[in-house]
């Protein structure tokens, strides 16, 4: 009897540990799964504003207003609206879907292989003119690629799971970035498939106002005044966006003044935007980032 009851306590012990076990591997799984959400977070929302942005350029609703080269070859290109795309030399080591546009239609590569984004009636989605849609991406609670059409209202999937690496150079859309001989123009290249697809725009540069404020964001008292230098190339005209903050500004000097009143009730960022217009009609965004503290 002894025997018996030391065997069946064996057997509970036994399918204990085995369940053990099982709800380890399945805590395992969950948290590599949110270890990998949370690595593809910061990516996502670049890899959304540069979809946008590259969608702006090539429609013609966005203007490139120059450029900067790193010492590794990483291209920066500033566009009219402020924001920035971002080529990197290397290829980027996360296995992200790599956007194109083709004969006015979104395409997605996945790996090697292309294939047309399609929207919920099993069409392809439109990119360009006045019925094309620009794709938002995310991860799902499964870590699974999807995508919308419609502003984040509904989401489509099956483009694969999310399996970022670590240690890669950055998000990018493109391929590469070439530089026309008279720096006249740039042209962007990317990959349809084993096909390199380009598309060649003008570079208005020259255009700038840069305002000398140090480090971003800006912290202010409630009410409190400053000033700071700014440098004008080719301005001819300013329009100044901003609700509660008060901003002057003349031909070397920018003067910004607080709200005395924190409505918010903690500290919290804002950012004052300087549409900037040079003689021939031209249109650049200058985002100056500040904070408002408590006190």
């Amino acid at each position: 009897m002894k025997k018996l009851i030391f065997l069946f306590l064996s057997m509970i012990s036994l399918v204990a540990l085995n369940s053990c076990d099982k709800r380890d591997d399945i805590q395992k799984d969950i948290d590599d799964l949110n270890s990998r959400l949370d690595q593809l977070e910061p990516m996502l929302a670049q890899l959304n504003e540069n979809i946008s942005n590259y969608q702006g350029v090539l429609d013609g609703k966005l203007l490139v207003m120059g450029y900067a080269v790193s010492e590794n070859g990483d291209y920066t290109v500033e566009l009219s609206n402020g924001e920035t795309i971002k080529i990197y030399s290397g290829k980027p080591a996360e296995d992200l879907p790599l956007f194109s546009i083709a004969d006015g239609k979104w395409f997605y590569t996945q790996g090697d292989e292309t294939y047309p984004l399609m929207n919920s009636e099993g069409q392809q989605a439109p990119a360009l003119g006045e019925t094309g849609v620009t794709p938002k991406i995310r991860v799902n609670a499964q870590g699974m690629w999807e995508y919308s059409l419609d502003n984040g209202k509904t989401w489509l999937g099956n483009i694969g799971p999310a399996n970022p690496a670590q240690g890669s150079a950055g998000v990018s859309i493109f391929t590469n970035v070439i530089v026309s001989d008279d720096g006249s123009s740039l042209t962007f290249e990317w990959k349809n498939g084993e096909t390199v697809m380009s598309q060649t725009v003008a570079l208005y540069g020259g255009l700038s106002l840069d305002v000398d404020y140090g480090s971003a964001p800006v912290a202010f008292a409630l009410g409190e005044s400053r000033e700071f230098k700014v440098t004008q190339t080719k301005v001819e005209n300013v329009v100044i966006e901003t609700n509660t903050w008060g901003v002057k500004l003349d031909e070397k000097k920018i003067y910004i003044t607080a709200p005395t009143v924190n409505v918010q009730g903690k500290e919290y960022e804002d950012k004052i935007v300087l549409k900037i217009f040079s003689k021939e009609g031209y249109c650049k965004a200058v985002i100056i980032p500040v904070k408002l503290l408590t006190k």
